[in-house]
């Protein structure tokens, strides 16, 4: 039996649902967002019939709900698998993840095509490729702190149980059952390591979206209304929102994964000897 969990988890079963849930949830939004809502962004917002209106929201928005749903499942699977399966799994989602994203590459550019009717010239080209490679590095980064998150987490949940279950033995107060990760007790549970890994990865992704939208504030100069000082902090509250959902989304993930894995032993009821006559 799994030290962290209460029942034995189907490692074999794990690939195959991983990869399918790969395939739904970070491949395909990353398609929908190069091959579909990012250029008709780019499309509507350059006429300006469109350009102040509720569609570019919508799709701005579409566009940074494909990317959280993306980022938070993906990093999810790769905290269960370090924690609860095994780091050769891990890598398995690591591999996949970044396969999904190097994908944006080929695709943005292909996509200028429909956009600009043509690929562009040589330098855009170029420059188009130095861009997405950077963005590419960034999430890599990104993926590099999540599995670093999960690793930590780890080591001290281990140092934890052990220390916790010499203290019950010598008080014999408690089974090693009441220390385990899954099922979740609570929606946050400090000792836990996958709340406390998925806990990190939204906080990072909330930074992340922060950081980027302080910059860009910067670069636009100080607010000049009541108006405009409203609308930041608005953006800046829906930068939190989506570290929220990362959040839940990754304890969605855990549960649903841990459902489909764990090995759930009941009791059969011994029927009695029919009697032939």
């Amino acid at each position: 039996m799994n030290q962290f969990t209460e029942y034995p988890l189907k490692k074999e079963k794990a690939t195959k649902l991983f990869l399918i849930i790969m395939l739904c949830f970070c491949f395909l939004p990353v398609i929908l967002n190069c091959v579909l809502i990012s250029p008709l962004y780019m499309k509507l917002n350059a006429d300006i019939l469109f350009s102040n209106s509720a569609i570019i929201h919508i799709l701005d928005y579409s566009m940074d709900f494909f990317d959280i749903i993306a980022f938070s499942v993906s990093y999810a699977l790769i905290i269960f698998s370090v924690l609860l399966l095994s780091k050769k799994t891990a890598r398995f989602i690591i591999l996949l993840y970044t396969l999904a994203f190097a994908l944006q590459i080929p695709l943005k550019i292909i996509m200028n095509i429909p956009l600009n009717g043509s690929l562009g010239s040589v330098e855009e080209i170029i420059i188009d490729v130095i861009y997405l490679s950077i963005y590419f590095i960034l999430f890599m980064l990104q993926l590099f702190a999540v599995y670093l998150f999960a690793a930590t987490d780890t080591n001290k949940y281990i140092r934890y149980m052990e220390f916790s279950k010499k203290k019950a033995n010598k008080k014999n107060l408690t089974s090693a059952e009441e220390y385990s990760v899954m099922p979740f007790r609570k929606f946050f549970l400090k000792i836990n390591p996958l709340q406390r890994s998925a806990l990190k990865m939204s906080i990072l992704i909330f930074l992340i979206r922060f950081i980027s939208r302080l910059i860009n504030d910067i670069s636009y100069g100080a607010p000049e209304s009541i108006g405009e000082v409203l609308i930041m902090a608005v953006y800046y509250l829906s930068d939190a929102l989506y570290g929220i959902v990362a959040y839940i989304v990754a304890l969605l993930v855990f549960s649903f994964v841990y459902e489909r894995l764990a090995q759930k032993k009941t009791d059969e009821a011994i029927a009695p000897p029919v009697e032939h006559i």
